[in-house]
């Protein structure tokens, strides 16, 4: 009961602001108040209270003055933050002019609630014990809801009284046990009168706070709901973060698939959209899905990266030709000499997966062209060779002429080294096994067309299966 009348009594004497009020006398009298924007759809407002009772009324005029010469000196004095006397000439001023005052153009009455709000706080801002100060912040709170009382939405912009007053709960809330509570409420009420409006506020801060509180009580449908609805008004920042707030609220996959599955539903041509469904697909081991996907992304957008998904797949599935037919096709959507070289030795692997020698040596060596400084594509002709040796002799025990074959093996592994060091190590773990496999020395005296250090063409003469090498080695 103490602590009513002491706020009953601040009523009359004391004051405070929200953030947003008028500070500039001059100018907040000659400039009209922000109206109303547009609306939102549906029809949103404050709610009030039928049996609001008014904190005073029929209050005396200060020193018997007339209406007018009371508002005059109000405005001196509240330009001047004299509070104590603004407060007593503004008590007046609301109670016998709550909207208007005839043949004044400049008062309006919402304006000098919004006056009365700014006296209140800063009354609070200057007291020493947390009791006074709650006891003038509730004052504030009943000019608030005494101009809800009073002004419709047509009369006031409701927009800005409803986030000044979430705003002064939120700065007080450590006064109120439920002062984030109600000022949530609030900025829940901002978006729900005009979510537009709502969005751009702050750079989308208001509604960045409301959908982060939404997401903590677990309220994921309402967060998904309002970021769809509030996303085309979104700044660059306020997008960033729905994209962080949908990351946390479907972190576990399978929960992210179906989410983007209606994302996609929306806007069938996001490709950034799809790629990641894919990915996901590939994280659960769902094939055919992925498989599907992949083509999806592939008829849609037809480039070297989408291209080349396709060709992986079928080549980590052994599909070699069908792979090479999206290799070759990815040639002609780059100009990347790296993506180039890289597929031309790519199409070469899967040709010798295939045990097509002639053709695998045919790209490694577009491979080699396209970059004569890399050593890779002569690695691959070295194992060229060395799979046609294996595939000629079938197992069997080798001649010395199938022998002859991994001279020019190691001409090649020479070569890689000599153009690119960087395949120094690669080179070593070939180089000794196959050393091991070509001919002996003595095995020189032996063959009639090998003499020591000599040339010797690897060719049909070696083997009927080698005639398509046609290629010059040098007697080791």
């Amino acid at each position: 009961m103490k602590k009513l009348i002491l706020i009953l009594a601040l009523l009359g004497f004391i004051g405070c602001s929200t953030s947003e009020q008028v500070t500039d006398e001059d100018r907040a009298e000659e400039e009209t108040t922000e109206q109303t924007e547009e609306e939102g759809e549906d029809d949103v407002g404050v709610e009030t209270s039928d049996d609001f009772e008014r904190p005073f009324r029929d209050v005396e005029a200060p020193f018997g003055y007339p209406s007018r010469t009371v508002y005059s000196l109000f405005r001196d004095e509240y330009r001047n933050e004299e509070w104590d006397i603004a407060l007593k000439y503004n008590r007046y001023l609301i109670s016998e002019h709550p909207k208007e005052m005839e043949d004044v153009d400049s008062y309006r009455g919402d304006r000098q609630f919004d006056r009365m709000i700014t006296i209140y706080k800063g009354k609070a801002e200057q007291q020493d014990d947390d009791e006074t100060k709650k006891a003038y912040l509730d004052s504030a709170l009943y000019m608030f809801d005494w101009a809800f009382d009073i002004f419709d939405e047509n009369e006031i912009d409701q927009f800005r009284w409803v986030m000044n007053r979430g705003r002064f709960h939120h700065e007080y809330s450590d006064y109120y046990d439920d002062g984030m509570d109600k000022a949530m409420d609030d900025y829940m009420l901002m978006m729900e009168i005009d979510l537009e409006r709502a969005t751009e506020s702050g750079d989308g801060y208001y509604v960045q706070i409301v959908l982060d509180r939404l997401k903590n009580e677990g309220k994921t449908d309402e967060v998904i709901e309002w970021i769809n609805k509030s996303e085309p008004y979104a700044g660059d920042d306020l997008k960033n973060h729905f994209s962080e707030l949908r990351d946390e609220l479907f972190s576990e996959p399978e929960d992210r698939v179906e989410w983007l599955k209606t994302v996609l539903e929306d806007d069938p041509d996001n490709i950034d959209v799809m790629e990641e469904i894919y990915e996901l697909y590939d994280e659960l081991g769902q094939r055919d899905d992925k498989w599907d996907m992949a083509r999806q992304i592939y008829e849609k957008d037809r480039n070297y990266d989408n291209i080349m998904r396709l060709a992986r797949l079928y080549n980590d599935d052994g599909r070699y030709e069908e792979g090479n037919e999206y290799l070759r096709e990815s040639l002609d959507y780059t100009d990347d000499s790296e993506q180039k070289k890289e597929t031309l030795l790519r199409l070469s692997r899967n040709y010798l997966n295939m045990r097509e020698f002639e053709d695998a040596r045919s790209y490694a060596r577009e491979a080699m062209d396209a970059d004569p400084d890399w050593g890779e594509p002569y690695i691959q002709i070295a194992d060229i060779y060395s799979q046609t040796v294996s595939s000629c002799t079938s197992g069997e025990d080798m001649g010395r002429r199938d022998r002859a074959v991994y001279w020019l093996v190691l001409d090649y592994l020479d070569k890689a080294v000599e153009v690119d060091s960087g395949v120094e190590r690669s080179v070593e773990n070939r180089y000794s096994n196959y050393e091991d496999v070509m001919p002996a020395s003595s095995d020189v005296h032996f063959v009639d067309e090998w003499t020591q250090g000599g040339s010797y063409m690897i060719d049909e003469n070696t083997g009927e299966c080698y005639a398509w090498i046609n290629e010059e080695t040098t007697v080791r």
